[in-house]
């Protein structure tokens, strides 16, 4: 099978207004991206195409780029930026790619603005990027500000607002007569309102790309969790995730290829999350830090197994930060034993979930703090 980036690139002033025969590029790093002047194998990868006159277009990848690009990823966030036939940068935009998008599932939709003006006669070049959280949640109606920079001074010389998307694109001008690679000084950007900065960059390359994160953050992107549940939701029909059952789960892992054990991991965190009033990324928090999602052992656990499980899965970008701040682990607890059934009426038991999900439930069970976790439960309620 060839693996194909597939999408389609619209005016952003008219989203139904395609735009014909504008060159496509794609890159896995903000910054270190468009550098194809000097490539550098170790952190970016870039290929290009143009579109044809639907604006379709279509980036063939061979195995080593699918391996650069996803690797034991289920979802990369990758960078894609537009050019007129003139090679002016017209946007950047980026979109999470996954098996689901190399198989055709999943189509990229890129929008930007085809319309601007250039002073002919001085060198033109640009800055684009995104101001975001660190989770990837974008800050809109953001003033950005470009400096130039000198040794001890700075002096404003372009700015944007961002877009819904916290997207922004700022163009400015050089000397006349100078090169059209990169600029002859150094440049610094603030999003003053979100103690944002980038920079300075020095002789910045004549399409720099930038990611301004609130508060000056570590970006981190969306959680795997969310990334997942994005993928899978409009594949559902009217069914719900918590009501998959196995021939379900045999279509998703083909228009989708995630695996069984996942997709029966999230079918079962959203049936708890149902039955406990508790969201579903609690539980998939347990399920990453080796704990059994059989009832006996989730209500078994304490405040503290609870904490530690969500900020494991936080740091490893499993699941949103904000699970942390909004949902106490004492508050879970509360909620968790609130709702425990009565032996006589338990109808969520361990032996219905491996009975149900095997292959899920074979995995949980070859994790050493989930072997350990299951011995520390109380007794399976068969």
């Amino acid at each position: 099978m060839v693996d194909v980036i597939r999408g389609t690139v619209v005016d952003v002033n008219t989203p139904n207004s395609p735009l014909g025969y504008v060159k496509v590029e794609y890159a896995l790093d903000v910054g270190l991206e468009f550098n194809k002047r000097v490539p550098d194998t170790r952190t970016s990868s870039t290929g290009f195409t143009y579109t044809d006159g639907l604006g379709l277009f279509r980036l063939t990848l061979t195995e080593d780029e699918v391996q650069t690009l996803l690797g034991r990823r289920r979802h990369r966030e990758v960078l894609f930026r537009v050019y007129d036939s003139s090679e002016t940068l017209l946007g950047t935009q980026t979109a999470y790619i996954s098996a689901a998008t190399l198989r055709g599932t999943e189509t990229v939709l890129l929008s930007v603005d085809p319309n601007y003006t250039l002073i002919t006669s001085l060198r033109t070049f640009a800055v684009s990027g995104f101001v975001t959280d660190a989770d990837g949640t974008p800050r809109s109606s953001t003033d950005v500000l470009l400096y130039k920079k000198t040794l001890r001074n700075m002096t404003q010389i372009g700015s944007a607002i961002t877009g819904t998307d916290g997207r922004f694109l700022i163009r400015y001008t050089g000397a006349a007569g100078e090169h059209s690679d990169r600029a002859s000084f150094s440049i610094f950007l603030a999003a003053s309102a979100l103690l944002a900065t980038a920079g300075p960059f020095c002789n910045p390359p004549a399409d720099l790309t930038v990611r301004l994160v609130t508060g000056d953050g570590a970006y981190r992107g969306r959680p795997s969790h969310d990334l997942d549940v994005a993928t899978i939701s409009p594949l559902l029909d009217t069914a719900t995730l918590d009501e998959l059952d196995v021939d379900d789960v045999k279509f998703l892992m083909c228009r989708t290829e995630l695996d069984a054990a996942t997709l029966a991991t999230l079918a079962r965190a959203h049936a708890l999350a149902l039955k406990y009033g508790t969201p579903a990324a609690v539980f998939t928090a347990f399920s990453h830090a080796g704990i059994p999602l059989g009832t006996n052992s989730i209500t078994g656990l304490d405040a503290q197994q609870i904490s530690d499980a969500i900020n494991r899965a936080v740091a490893d970008n499993i699941v949103p930060e904000s699970l942390t701040a909004s949902i106490p682990a004492t508050t879970i607890c509360t909620a968790m034993a609130a709702r425990i059934i009565p032996i006589s009426r338990v109808m969520i038991t361990r032996s219905s979930w491996e009975s149900r999900w095997p292959m899920a439930a074979a995995k949980e069970s070859t994790t050493p703090s989930m072997r350990m976790t299951r011995a520390r439960a109380a007794p399976t309620v068969r």
